[in-house]
């Protein structure tokens, strides 16, 4: 290799040895891409050796999202690029960076490469800049600011006559009117979505479909159909191969274990979980484990337990700056001193209030906690105020944030003055009202193959 350098025509045999690894027989595996990209380096094609790659990870992002490997892949380029191919540089880095929690550096290479690919006239991968910007500012706690960002990349999908693209806009409107408790929007964007994919032949896409779809379906207390869509999209990722998608449906499965109350089977999946998001080496999975180890360890009254989860949530997400994350284990931490009677509970909910968020789960969660302290304080119309604005934190109030049943029924056994025993037993009745008219409805409803529209 050494001599090879120093001969005049090493440029020439460089590129030649990348055009034979083409006829490679594992031609399409990581491993022969980075030598063909690493022989077009060498040969100064730095450009083109900048395409294969780009190529590469595009295919490979719509089977899977192995972020460190990507990370690891644009690291060759570092340097090597400029103008339009650094823009794409920048697209795929963002896009890694977000799936590992470094939010502020995404959003930073996203703009960069929206600036620039407006400047160039490239209005598709404008688009899909515009939709990943749109991401990233939900992830970052503004959900209704980076939910206007994925429309507008999703009329311009429309525009440009991208179905792949439209899908992915809608995978994420949907995702982002799940965490602001439209739902019934969220339902109809994700079934429109998943029929695309399936059109498109985007297996990937239409497994974080089903996914979703669960996750509303859990929060309306329909845990057993979210079990059914939860596992159908876990059958699509082990088609794939998708290591992480089965994590997060295994999440997903104990989070509807824990809705209807089945601890036995929530806790070891829960485990199991967060044992495949650390192998994997994504912390935000491995938080919302944590997260929901401790909700079950402290419905089991195991406070001690639940400290030790919600500390390791919180350290988790303050880690990847995840404001939402923060929130939620925050008012963890404060429940359990509740819960305690700890004197310094007043000051955990004070530090929980200076976190601003839109979404309704973690609203509802915070309105909640904050009755519980007026509860213990005797304020007896700040509390009715409080469990008034927890219920209508949803547009349905059937629908509840994931620890809300548990906490309610917490809060049904204290004692009370005023309206708040009425309005807390009333809210319990019927969440429970409506989980058992959708059991009813799912026993007595005729079977029918599942469809793309329907899943």
């Amino acid at each position: 290799m050494q001599r090879l350098h120093e001969r005049n025509d090493a440029p020439a045999i460089f590129r030649l040895a990348a055009s034979a690894l083409a006829k490679h027989p594992a031609v399409g595996s990581r491993r022969i891409m980075k030598h063909r990209v690493t022989n077009l380096l060498r040969a100064g094609d730095d450009d083109i050796a900048a395409g294969l790659m780009f190529q590469f990870i595009a295919g490979s992002w719509r089977r899977g999202r192995d972020t460190a490997a990507t990370l690891r892949d644009l690291e060759l380029l570092e340097g090597r690029v400029t103008g339009q191919v650094a823009a794409e540089y920048s697209l795929w880095r963002a896009e890694a960076l977000r799936h590992i929690g470094r939010l502020e550096e995404a959003r930073e290479h996203a703009e960069l490469a929206k600036r620039a690919f407006d400047q160039s006239g490239d209005a598709s991968r404008a688009a899909h800049s515009l939709r990943l910007l749109g991401h990233i500012a939900s992830d970052l706690g503004a959900p209704a600011q980076g939910r206007l960002l994925v429309a507008d990349a999703h009329q311009r999908f429309e525009a440009l006559g991208d179905d792949q693209g439209k899908s992915q806009a809608e995978v994420v409107l949907g995702e982002i009117d799940y965490l602001l408790g439209n739902h019934a929007q969220a339902r109809a964007e994700l079934h429109e979505a998943s029929a695309r994919c399936s059109v498109t032949g985007d297996v990937l896409g239409r497994a974080q479909c089903l996914l979703l779809l669960a996750l509303t379906e859990t929060a309306s207390g329909g845990f057993e159909h979210a079990r059914t869509l939860l596992h159908e999209s876990r059958g699509e990722f082990d088609r794939i191969g998708y290591q992480l998608g089965l994590a997060q449906c295994d999440i997903a499965l104990s989070h509807a274990d824990y809705r209807a109350f089945d601890l036995t089977h929530a806790r070891p999946r829960a485990l199991s979980a967060r044992a495949a998001f650390h192998e994997l080496q994504n912390p935000r999975g491995e938080a919302a484990c944590e997260r929901l180890l401790a909700m079950l360890a402290f419905d089991d009254d195991d406070f001690a337990g639940a400290s030790i989860h919600a500390a390791r949530a919180s350290t988790l997400y303050a880690t990847l700056h995840d404001p939402w994350g923060e929130l939620e284990s925050g008012l963890l931490i404060a429940q359990i001193a509740l819960a305690k009677g700890d004197a310094g509970a007043d000051a955990l909910v004070a530090d929980c209030d200076r976190i601003l968020l839109d979404e309704a789960e973690p609203r509802q969660h915070r309105h909640i906690t904050r009755a519980w302290l007026a509860q213990r304080g005797g304020d007896w119309a700040g509390a009715a105020d409080e469990i008034e604005r927890a219920r209508t934190a949803y547009q349905d109030w059937a629908q509840t944030a994931d620890h809300t049943p548990a906490l309610l029924k917490r809060l049904s056994k204290l004692e009370w003055e005023g309206p708040s025993r009425g309005r807390i037993r009333s809210w319990l009745q019927g969440v429970e009202k409506s989980e058992a008219d959708l059991s009813r409805f799912l026993v007595d409803a005729p079977s029918s193959p599942s469809s793309p529209g329907d899943a």
